[in-house]
């Protein structure tokens, strides 16, 4: 891969990675999964109910995504440029 692909793909899992964080905050897991679209988290909020392994995956994403998109950032930054002769 190039260097600039592994920095954009870097970029991209980053900003899913914020994305991620910020659903995942917004998910209630007691015994049923909910995520809470308006109100409170615990009290008056409404939203839809997710399967548990579901709700646990999500609630789990952004450090998967933190993870690559950092791995991909280091090779990015690791990796040198080849020129051409």
């Amino acid at each position: 891969m190039k260097k600039s692909s592994l920095i954009s793909s870097a970029i991209v899992f980053l900003i899913l990675g914020g994305g991620a964080s910020l659903v995942s905050s917004r998910i209630s897991c007691f015994g049923d999964c909910y995520l809470i679209i308006s109100g409170d988290l615990m009290f008056g909020g409404s939203g839809m109910r997710l399967d548990r392994s579901i709700g646990g995956l999500i609630q789990n994403s952004p450090y998967v995504l933190w993870g690559v998109g950092g791995a991909f950032l280091v090779a990015g930054l690791v990796k040198e440029d080849q020129k051409r002769d």
